[in-house]
C-alpha cells in the first residue's frame, strides 16, 4: 500500500504583481487559504486505475506505468468510485457532463491550483 503525504494547509498570497512580465488577467494577487490535505506520492498507475474502474485505457501498457489517455471526466469518475469504495464522502456530484464540488467532503479529488 502506498501511503500519501500529509500536507499542512495555510494561508498565502496567490497571484502575480502588476510588474510581472507576461502577467495574465486572472493572476490578480489575493489571499488564499487551503486546509490540510493528503496527496499521493506517485502518479496513479494503470493497475490502480483498472482495479477501481475495470478499464485499461492507456496506450502504453504496464501495470506500474502512470495511467494516461483519460479525460478530466474519467478522472472525476475514478475519484468518485474510489471514494465510494473506501467509504469516504463523495467530493464530486456527477450529472452527465456536469460536475459539482463539495468542498467539505473527505473523498478523493484532484488538487486545486492553490494546493
Amino acid at each position: 500500500m502506498i501511503f500519501p503525504y500529509f500536507l499542512y494547509g495555510g494561508s498565502f498570497q496567490m497571484g502575480s504583481p502588476d510588474s510581472k512580465a507576461w502577467r495574465s488577467a486572472d493572476e490578480i494577487p489575493h489571499a488564499s487559504t487551503v486546509r490540510d490535505f493528503y496527496m499521493s506520492r506517485y502518479e496513479l498507475t494503470e493497475k490502480e486505475y483498472e482495479e477501481i474502474t475495470g478499464n485499461h485505457p492507456s496506450n502504453f501498457k504496464g501495470d506500474t506505468l502512470p495511467v494516461e489517455n483519460i479525460s478530466w471526466l474519467d478522472v472525476i469518475a475514478y475519484c468518485h468510485a474510489r471514494s465510494e469504495k473506501e467509504g469516504f464522502t463523495l467530493v464530486y456530484a456527477i450529472d452527465g457532463q456536469n460536475v459539482s464540488w463539495n468542498r467539505s467532503a473527505n473523498g478523493y479529488c484532484l488538487p486545486i491550483e492553490a494546493e
